[in-house]
């Protein structure tokens, strides 16, 4: 059997958070209830001990029953040491941790050759996942707030040595589906490797909301994402952190990404969104990127990504190592706003890569050695900032150590490095250190650091960069008269001030001072300038005694049930006490409450802030939106038909209303219903739930397997009466149908669903419905009326002796029953018969009188006749 080695990571210095966290997962636990779930090789004590005991088949069963059991209290599902043999999906509900016993003692397999989707699935907040080892299909789906993940290793290898199918589009996958934003999640010294996707993944359905909000990565390690044709598509990164989502808060601390298919750590640029992503607020720390592309077999260097970190936005990397990547130790692409703090990159490709529109990059005490063709690549960039770069050792294409503004031959990136500043020292080989095509406005320092008498130190950098304005106001609210100091924090530094105070006097000196004597509500204008451009910024000044209530949220205004929101009073006037009424029946005296929202609905907030005998009030009509968070669970998803299945609904945020849909047309608005599938086939079942006040609502789908042959049935619509007949058949079958047969009784059949056929003669035919599927079939039977045959009368009938008129047809069915002709059937008629029942034999068609149809006249046919009167 084919073994795959799981190495730890490195702590970086962070240990005690994973100490700190693992004591307060031991204290809640003490508290909570707990139980056990053996595998089918679990030691015997653990499995006499457990709660559930698995048989090595499908053994989510039991995990899920015994997570089942603590839905809607909490607690923790322990899994004994053993492998959990799993066909299906896992669902995890609120406030519940799943824990192992450590990645060498529990593994979770999921195999399931029909069905590669396989995950863990988390759609609930207060989730925590720990300590096991996840193999074969299965993946970790996260689509909630608030879920950490612990010490679990991850690997489409599964125990027999085998490399299945990714099933996720990472093995640690959070995933905003466009109901709600997600926030809140950790993953703490877990690990993917030898996996045919992503090891980590943040990605949305592409439509608000998708925000992926304070993600924190903490230890964890991608090893060998990707196998290129082999996997779930070829561009697998070790971590893919924005697809379509857009990111806040994200950070990376102590991470590894070695021998991925393309990058290491990867940013989407999504700027030719519509709208663009949002990238906010990114760090990475102490991380190392490296191998990654080297077994990519794309062209080199056209193909974009095989680098160790690919970043473009608002992003800081402090003491981040690359180390032999295909492509770039550090890509930056269309980049704004992006920091690199003591790092280095040794032996990639190229050290730096900035180019097609970037702006705004700095890069502080960095290092790039032994690159195979440049240390620093650049085009279509300014206001870049090298401060005490070295590089040592570049290869050297084209005779210098690195290039600015060439780009292979592509006209629209191949543009100069502009208004930049480059303070760069170079050893190991002594070419040219830098070359820039047509750059203008940059300032250039360069060094060779080893050779005698070339060594010196650069003048201070000054940022050729225009300026930023910024100032901050001391104190910003009083009473008149009130002394302001304002001070200049502007960067990029300007050359020239002018501030408008917003009370009719204004000033050019860097950091006045001013004196407000009347009150009011004072906007403050600053107006910077050099000789690269200018910029101006605003702020308030409060001046007077009565308050003016005002709030804001810091961040968004839609969340799930569990989640928080940041209230930041803006109130002007000095008030002193403030009453929050969040619409949920809950308050606070706070300045800046963070309010968890429990119940899912459409809440207005109220803000009373008083000072003194003074008091005012902002209220904000439907001003807060909380999505429930629907979530079923069911007792059986597979089984024969008649099929019971016990509903359960496990939604977070206390739904007002909810609707089951089952599948097969029938619906329930019960809380936990019971639903009998009577009929073989596969049904997706929806949980609808809404919040309060009209408030959002939230959807959970399952599928159910039932087994069982169908029951036919079916209905026949002549159209007309005179042949030929067409006839609309319309199948009403019930259950899970693979084929139909139909047979419509005059030698012609058909297989389509609800066919249409003409009978050409007239008369009455048995149609005929077979419906199967992998279970069995079921047949139905109708007689189809297609027209009667035109009437006819029999030649030959003569009346009968002593009468004057013919016998009659009166039913046009070529039987005489009216003797005598009169153009009734009744007593007489009877007589006649008896009396001439042998001159009837001898004279008429035997056809015309043979009423029983026995082929003779006889005393059966008196009978028949009798009883019709």
């Amino acid at each position: 059997m084919k073994q795959i080695s799981i190495n730890p990571v490195k702590n970086h210095g962070i240990r005690s958070v994973g100490l700190i966290l693992m004591l307060l997962l031991l204290v809640q636990g003490a508290a909570a209830a707990s139980v056990l779930v053996a595998a089918s090789d679990s030691s015997a004590s653990a499995r006499s001990a457990a709660d559930y005991r698995c048989d090595g088949s499908s053994d989510q069963v039991q995990i899920n029953q015994a997570l089942d059991r603590l839905a809607g209290s909490g607690g923790v599902v322990n899994l004994a040491a053993g492998t959990f043999h799993c066909d299906n999906f896992i669902y995890v509900p609120g406030a519940i941790t799943l824990t192992g016993q450590g990645e060498g003692g529990t593994t979770i397999e999921m195999i399931n050759s029909g069905e590669t989707d396989l995950p863990i699935t988390v759609n609930s907040p207060e989730v925590s996942l720990s300590s096991f080892t996840l193999r074969g299909t299965g993946y970790i789906k996260i689509t909630t707030s608030q879920v950490t993940v612990t010490d679990v290793a991850a690997t489409n290898i599964g125990t027999n040595g085998h490399r299945y199918p990714a099933g996720g589009n990472g093995m640690f996958f959070i995933w905003a589906d466009g109901t709600h934003n997600i926030e809140d999640v950790s993953f703490i010294n877990c690990r993917a490797v030898d996996c045919n996707t992503h090891g980590f993944n943040l990605n949305a359905k592409g439509t608000a909301p998708k925000e992926t909000r304070n993600i924190r990565f903490i230890n964890c390690q991608a090893t060998r994402c990707g196998f290129g044709a082999e996997s779930r598509d070829t561009d697998i990164t070790g971590f893919d952190l924005q697809e379509e989502n857009d990111v806040y808060d994200i950070q990376l601390i102590g991470c590894i990404a070695d021998d991925n298919w393309e990058s290491g750590f990867h940013f989407e640029p999504g700027e030719d969104e519509t709208p663009p992503t949002v990238k906010q607020g990114i760090v990475i720390r102490d991380c190392i990127s490296r191998n990654n592309g080297q077994r990519n077999t794309l062209t080199y260097p056209y193909h974009t990504f095989m680098s160790g970190f690919f970043v473009s936005r608002n992003a800081v990397l402090t003491n981040c190592k690359a180390i032999n990547n295909r492509n770039a130790g550090f890509f930056v692409q269309g980049g704004r706003n992006i920091i690199f703090n003591d790092c280095t990159d040794d032996g990639s490709s190229y050290g730096w890569k900035i180019v097609k529109w970037s702006s705004g990059v700095t890069l502080n005490d960095c290092t790039a050695s032994d690159n195979k063709i440049w240390a620093l690549w650049s085009a279509f960039a300014d206001h870049i900032t090298l401060n005490r770069f070295v590089q040592d050792n570049a290869g050297g294409l084209y005779g210098t150590q690195s290039m600015l503004g060439w780009y292979y031959g592509e006209p629209a990136y191949e543009q100069p490095v502009n208004d930049s500043y480059f303070d760069i020292t170079a050893y190991g080989n002594h070419a040219l250190p830098i070359i820039n095509f047509n750059g203008t406005g940059n300032i250039y320092y360069l060094r060779w650091g080893d050779w005698p008498g070339q060594n010196g130190t650069a003048p201070p950098p000054t940022s050729p960069a225009q300026p930023n304005a910024s100032f901050i106001a001391s104190p910003s609210t009083g009473f008149a008269p009130l002394a302001v100091q304002f001070t200049d924090t502007t960067t990029g530094v300007p050359t020239d001030w002018y501030w408008d105070f917003g009370d009719g006097t204004t000033s050019s000196e860097q950091n006045p001072s001013h004196t407000y004597t009347q009150d009011g509500l004072w906007t403050v204008t600053l107006h910077v300038g050099n000789a690269l451009g200018d910029a101006s910024t605003q702020q308030t000044v409060a001046i007077g005694t009565n308050p003016h209530a005002g709030f804001t949220t810091t961040d968004r205004r839609v969340i799930d049930a569990g989640g928080t929101i940041h209230f930041t009073d803006t109130s002007t006037g000095h008030p002193n006490s403030w009453l929050w009424d969040f619409g949920d029946l809950t308050t606070s005296t706070d300045e800046n409450p963070i309010h968890r929202f429990l119940t899912a609905g459409i809440f207005m907030v109220k803000l009373i802030a008083t000072y003194g005998a003074g008091t005012d009030t902002e209220v904000k009509s439907s001003y807060i939106t909380v999505y429930p968070v629907a979530q079923m669970g069911v007792d059986v998803s597979d089984g024969a038909a008649p099929m019971t299945v016990h509903f359960t609904d496990r939604s977070y945020g206390s739904p007002s209303s909810r609707l089951w849909d089952f599948g097969d047309g029938s619906t329930s608005i019960e809380q936990n219903p019971v639903h009998i599938y009577p009929y073989g086939g596969t049904y997706t079942v929806t949980l609808t739930v809404e919040g309060i006040n009209g408030g959002p609502i939230d959807r959970a789908t399952a599928t159910l397997s039932v087994t069982g042959a169908p029951s036919a049935s079916f209905t026949a619509t002549p159209a007309g009466t005179t042949p030929p007949v067409t006839v609309t058949f319309l199948d009403r079958s019930i259950g899970q149908i693979d084929s139909r047969f139909w047979s419509f009784g005059d030698g012609t059949t058909s297989t389509e669903q609800s066919p249409v056929h003409t009978y050409s003669n007239a008369g009455t035919y048995n149609a005929t419905l077979t419906t199967s599927n992998r279970w069995g079939s079921s047949s139905t039977t109708l007689q189809v009326n297609a027209g009667d045959p035109p009437y006819s009368p029999i030649q030959g009938v003569i009346a009968l002796p002593g009468q004057s008129a013919l016998p009659t047809d009166p039913n046009r069915e070529r039987l005489y029953k009216d003797l005598n002709g009169d153009g009734a059937i009744n007593f007489n008629d009877v007589v006649l018969y008896f009396n001439e029942m042998d001159w009837i034999s001898d004279n008429e068609p035997v056809s015309a009188f043979d009423f029983n149809k026995n082929g003779k006249i006889d005393f059966d046919d008196i009978v028949f006749l009798f009883n019709l009167l």
